[in-house]
């Protein structure tokens, strides 16, 4: 089945997709937590957004696995605030980078889909469309595949224990 040849085949893949899309909306004792950690960023100046604050307090209250984002700064932040906000233990070796994402989805979906996906949108995410070299002819899942791991080593240099260890 092509989505982009069957349009109800797409219409019901999206159904099915925002079907499964819940609302998060953080309770009372979550937002505190993204409040303290907030503080905390604050105190160590480091940036963590509101947005970012509150992802992480909501994965480290309810049973999530990972937490998923494609803010790098977070990562950074949470890295650095990891000695200082105890509760952070519980997110150590959880936080997954969008170009960890999309290597795993270059493993299951078309990777010049995705790739054109990405390029589409250039100014949506610089790194991911240096990874995918668009504007450049001549460059196949390798070099993509290539690209996303570079990236994932060096953010990995600089928060070693906080992002996950899930790369393709």
């Amino acid at each position: 089945m092509r989505l982009d040849t069957d349009r109800a085949a797409a219409i019901n893949r999206a159904e099915e997709l925002f079907g499964a899309i819940k609302v998060i909306e953080p309770t009372a004792d979550e937002l505190a937590l993204a409040a303290a950690l907030e503080y905390e960023a604050q105190k160590a100046i480091v940036s963590l957004d509101t947005g970012e604050s509150q992802l992480v307090a909501v994965t480290i209250k309810r049973p999530i696995d990972f937490l998923v984002t494609g803010d790098k700064r977070a990562i950074l932040a949470l890295e650095q605030l990891l000695g200082a906000v105890d509760v952070l233990t519980a997110i150590e070796g959880r936080a997954v980078c969008l170009e960890q994402l999309v290597a795993r989805l270059l493993l299951v979906l078309n990777p010049p889909a995705v790739r054109a996906g990405v390029c589409s949108e250039p100014s949506v995410d610089t790194a991911m469309t240096i990874c995918f070299s668009c504007g450049r002819d001549g460059t196949s899942p390798p070099d993509w595949h290539q690209g996303l791991a570079s990236y994932v080593k060096a953010l990995r240099q600089e928060a070693p224990r906080i992002l996950a260890k899930c790369d393709s």
